[in-house]
């Protein structure tokens, strides 16, 4: 699990793209609306899913999550809930572009939409590994006393715990829409 502020936003619009092309002979289809149940699917488990999951890391270790930019003092009460709707927001973005450009078969386009999305988020992994990797305050981390994050071993479990929920429930999402696929106007009646 990735769960530092800037890596969270490029890793829900990763997984939009992918929960969209789980979806792709359903979103491909003619006159499809743009809010089916496919994307509200993604979008639940990015809300109740992803961001408590990934609410809970930055609410308990706030400098880890923050990756050390900031100490306790310069974070305003109401910059978690904004973290969190951008969080569903690289969803819901990811989600619709994808759609978008899978509905209408432009399927070069997507596939830079979603190398980007990637490329982000290994651009901002490797930008932030030494923070992602280290566990402590601000102040720690700054003087070089933050500790690897493998040594808190209660950390540890609770980054495989909250992984865990995380994978298993979009693999659970992504099965969904592999089932799920055919258009409910489209099922042969008998």
């Amino acid at each position: 699990m990735i769960a530092t502020v800037l890596l969270d936003i490029q890793t829900n619009l990763l997984v939009g793209h992918l929960m969209a092309l789980s979806a792709w002979t359903y979103i491909g289809g003619k006159d499809r609306p743009v809010f089916n149940r496919f994307f509200w699917r993604a979008m639940a488990w990015s809300l109740f899913c992803f961001v408590p999951v990934a609410g809970y890391f930055y609410y308990a270790y706030p400098d880890w999550s923050m990756v050390y930019m900031t100490g306790p003092a310069a974070r305003p009460a109401w910059l978690g809930p904004c973290i969190f709707a951008a969080y569903s927001g690289g969803m819901f973005f990811g989600y619709l572009t994808a759609q978008y450009l899978l509905g209408r078969a432009l399927i070069l386009p997507f596939a830079a939409s979603l190398l980007y999305a990637l490329f982000l988020n290994v651009a901002m992994f490797a930008a932030t590994w030494d923070q992602y990797t280290h566990l402590g305050t601000t102040a720690q981390y700054l003087a070089g006393q933050a500790v690897p994050i493998d040594s808190d071993g209660a950390f540890m479990l609770r980054m495989n715990i909250g992984g865990a929920i995380m994978v298993l429930s979009g693999i659970a999402v992504l099965a969904m829409n592999l089932r799920d696929r055919v258009p409910e106007d489209e099922v042969p009646q008998q």
